[in-house]
């Protein structure tokens, strides 16, 4: 909770908050007093009015990572797949 100030943009509370941590930090938005709603981002700063809530996502630790694991256990399972299915192959030609 900051006391609003003319011309302060939605950065500087959150610089002044803070900041964002880099991996768990989330998308921001202004949520202005009548409802409106406006995206802070690169090159998106917008002005703060009286009454206005400043909202940051979070990204849980488990929402991390489950991207890459899942492609690694994907990826194994393939694999093995095609080396058993490559060895019963390999077996009945031996016969």
């Amino acid at each position: 909770t900051f006391i609003w100030e003319k011309g302060i943009r939605a950065k500087k509370y959150i610089k002044n908050s803070g900041g964002k941590l880099n991996k768990t930090g989330g998308k921001s938005y202004v949520v202005l007093p009548n409802g409106k709603s406006k995206k802070i981002g690169f090159l998106k700063n917008p002005v703060v009015l009286p009454n206005s809530v400043i909202i940051t996502d979070f990204k849980d630790n488990e929402t991390l990572g489950t991207g890459i694991s899942k492609f690694l256990t994907e990826f194994t399972n393939t694999f093995s797949l095609i080396s058993t299915t490559l060895t019963t192959v390999l077996l009945v030609t031996k016969l």
